[in-house]
């Protein structure tokens, strides 16, 4: 049961980078993004925060990015 929790725990904390990196526009390693007009984000990740996801399995804790805006 272990395995599948830190399976499913990697596959959750994945699923949350790309669509956070879907939804920016750019990846994590990359500190702004420019838009259609040239324009660059002033948003960029700053670390990450510890969150508890109650599941079927149990409590899971993962990282949550946090983003300055």
């Amino acid at each position: 049961m272990t395995a599948m929790k830190d399976m499913f725990k990697d596959i959750l904390q994945e699923v949350m980078e790309c669509e956070l990196a879907d939804e920016l526009g750019y990846e994590k390693s990359e500190r702004m993004s420019s838009d259609e007009c040239g324009n660059k984000s002033k948003n960029y990740r700053n670390g990450y925060s510890k969150k508890t996801v109650k599941t079927q399995m149990g409590e899971l804790e993962i990282k949550v990015l946090q983003i300055n805006l």
